[in-house]
């Protein structure tokens, strides 16, 4: 990064710039699994369109069941199709290995908003319910996918968090990276004993490995009470958040924002209520829910007032990509795809904190923190973490114990 804060391109460790059709640009991100590329795909008469390609990288290739991993995101990948879902054009193959081209985006993580102070200073409570709002429309869509002869496919995202919610400077919603969904077309399934996802927005039944969708209306209430209160509901060593989770009452909105209206503290509660079936049974629910205050409260927002809030927090990043983009573009209009490829590699981007999200399992910057992996607890770490028995559920403290007796090891969450 330069002093001004502008991209800098970095010596490459990579190789061919081009991927199937697509003309690789810079990469925006490298992870154990896969390496994310901003690419240019050339179409007829001049016609071109910039595109994200994630690539499995080739050590992982030879591992079949990361192949499957990623083939699982793929086919998942393709079939989401709503305008509050990051989308996905292709899924190919190419000198001998696979890659999903997905929909380029500007914007912003509602982590990025969340730790940045202008950004809470100036978004209002109405526009962080807009943004909920939207994502749960995203989610409701994933929820309700149903396979080509109408069986349900039972997606459930297994990781609705901060990071995974996108906000563009248009002011578009995108609920993205779908890389540990679960779902009845995956030919994976999770070990016993591992914990997929970030434990501080885990439900009590996904710690226990039980999940269906209420689980992500679950981590959506999370999410949006940490946006109205500017910290998480949760947070802390994992082992920690796991014991709080399981057994101390979910904090009510009013603990952190005393002035918090009593409707929206009502809507949040149920929400993250601990029992699945007390909660929103849909994330369309949810979704209802929040629109209906809004309504009520005067506050409703339209799109294009959280782009400009965002555009004004951001704008210096946002001209900042822009030059490096236009660099891009103009070298990469003045080759033609023939002579680029023939280059032995492409340029690494260290790219402004949050200028795009980082889609999959496995993939990471300097820009964004550790790499994503699945969350495990280690026996020894048991005794911290046991479920109290409750009388009238004790198959659910049984199971809580099972889960963890299968052996797991701590590892930092994000």
């Amino acid at each position: 990064m330069s002093a001004s804060g502008e991209p800098v391109p970095e010596q490459p460790k990579s190789s061919s710039s081009t991927i199937g059709r697509y003309e690789l640009l810079a990469r925006l991100g490298r992870g154990g699994m896969a390496d994310v590329f901003l690419a240019l795909s050339r179409g007829a008469a001049g016609v071109h369109k910039l595109v994200v390609v994630k690539r499995l990288r080739p050590g992982v290739a030879e591992d079949r069941s990361m192949v499957e991993m990623f083939l699982d995101e793929a086919r998942l990948a393709t079939r989401l199709n709503h305008p509050n879902i990051v989308h996905t054009y292709e899924v190919g193959e190419a000198d001998g290995g696979y890659f999903i081209a997905m929909e380029y985006l500007q914007g912003q993580p509602l982590s990025q908003l969340l730790r940045n102070e202008k950004a809470r200073a100036r978004l209002t409570p109405a526009m962080w319910c807009h943004i909920m709002a939207q994502a749960l429309a995203g989610l409701q869509h994933a929820h309700e996918l149903k396979d080509y002869d109408g069986t349900p496919l039972d997606i459930v995202h297994r990781d609705v968090s901060p990071h995974n919610v996108f906000i563009t400077y248009d002011g578009d919603v995108k609920l993205v990276d779908f890389g540990i969904a679960k779902a009845t077309v995956n030919t994976t399934e999770t070990a016993t004993g591992i914990l997929k996802g970030k434990v501080n927005y885990m439900s009590p039944e996904q710690i226990r490995g039980q999940v269906d969708r209420r689980a992500d209306v679950f981590a959506a209430g999370l999410t949006l009470a940490e946006a109205l209160v500017g910290k998480p509901v949760f947070k802390g060593e994992a082992v920690v958040v796991l014991n709080k989770i399981l057994n101390e009452p979910i904090p009510k909105l009013r603990e952190a924002w005393p002035d918090a209206p009593a409707e929206l503290e009502a809507i949040i509660a149920r929400a993250t209520d601990p029992k699945p079936e007390l909660r929103y049974e849909t994330a369309d629910d949810f979704r209802s829910a929040l629109v209906e205050y809004s309504k009520a409260a005067g506050s409703t927002v339209r799109d294009a007032e959280v782009g400009r809030a965002i555009t004004e927090v951001f704008l210096e990043t946002k001209e900042h990509f822009a030059r490096f983009l236009n660099s891009c573009m103009t070298d990469a209009g003045g080759q033609s795809p023939r002579s680029r490829s023939s280059r032995p590699s492409i340029p690494s981007v260290t790219l402004p904190t949050g200028v795009y999200p980082l889609l999959g399992d496995n993939t990471s910057s300097g820009t964004t923190g550790s790499a994503k992996r699945p969350f495990s607890v280690a026996p020894e770490a048991v005794s911290r973490v046991r479920e109290r028995p409750r009388p009238t559920i004790l198959w659910g403290a049984v199971a809580a114990l099972l889960l963890l007796f299968a052996g797991l090891a701590p590892m930092p969450f994000i």
